[in-house]
């Protein structure tokens, strides 16, 4: 459906249309079937939101319900800061041995050729022929 069309048929529901206006939403919902069953859905969707509003939430309810939710995120907002640094204190540890270990690993499972910290974070060794033979594999075998 059109925009405009839709527009048209949402400014109907609440009474906010001039009497052209009406005359062409009528004009509309006679020729076009497709706006006609968009109108009807929206009719029902609006009756039944209707009866479903619910009118006795008592005096001041919106300034209790500000309340609250002020009361719950100032709550929330600390709450959150010690759960993430409990959580950083006891993972923390667990992540640098993590790293050791793959370090380790990487250093041990290296060539003799490549400097310790190139082995430790696994990288590859930086030369020209290195650079060379990636350039040909990439020609060669492209991703």
């Amino acid at each position: 459906m059109k925009r405009p069309e839709q527009h048209l048929l949402l400014r109907s529901l609440s009474n906010e249309l001039s009497e052209r206006e009406v005359e062409e939403l009528n004009r509309l919902l006679r020729d076009d079937a497709e706006i006609q069953a968009e109108y009807d859905n929206l009719v029902k969707t609006e009756n039944i939101l209707a009866d479903a509003r619910y009118e006795s939430f008592g005096p001041s309810f919106a300034d209790r319900v500000m309340e609250r939710l002020g009361k719950k995120e100032e709550s929330w907002q600390f709450s959150l800061s010690d759960a993430l640094a409990s959580l950083f204190t006891r993972i923390a540890p667990i992540a640098v041995a993590v790293a050791l270990v793959l370090g380790i690993y990487n250093i041990t499972a290296s060539n003799s050729t490549e400097s310790p910290i190139e082995a430790a974070l696994g990288l590859h060794p930086v030369t020209v022929d290195a650079a060379y033979e990636t350039a040909l594999t990439d020609m060669i075998l492209p991703q």
